[in-house]
């Protein structure tokens, strides 16, 4: 079962940045549809003004995997860590995995 695809540059707008202005921080983050049909995550962490965060989330209604044991995720990144989370049907929005991850760019 493929849960996006990201096909679609309309898609994006289903990926909005959080970024750490809700507390008075300056770092910067958006997403976008790329020409190969992925999700690029890309900003600037600042830890200005008791900054250090952006984030992204699917607005996407939850999704009912509990037939599948488990998710594949594939994901490039620029070495720097960061900390996934997935949503779980908690009031909470996302359950912390159980570790900092750092994706390479390859």
């Amino acid at each position: 079962m493929t849960v996006f695809s990201f096909s679609n540059q309309s898609d994006a707008c289903c990926w909005p940045a959080t970024n750490d202005g809700v507390m008075g921080g300056i770092s910067q983050g958006q997403s976008e549809i790329t020409s190969e049909g992925t999700l690029r995550f890309f900003g600037c962490v600042s830890l200005e003004n008791n900054g250090g965060f952006s984030s992204i989330r699917s607005r996407e209604e939850a999704k009912d995997l509990s037939a599948y044991n488990g998710i594949l995720i594939r994901v490039r990144g620029d070495g720097k860590p960061v900390r996934p989370y997935s949503p779980d049907g908690r009031e909470d929005p996302g359950r912390l995995l159980p570790r900092e991850v750092r994706y390479g760019s390859e």
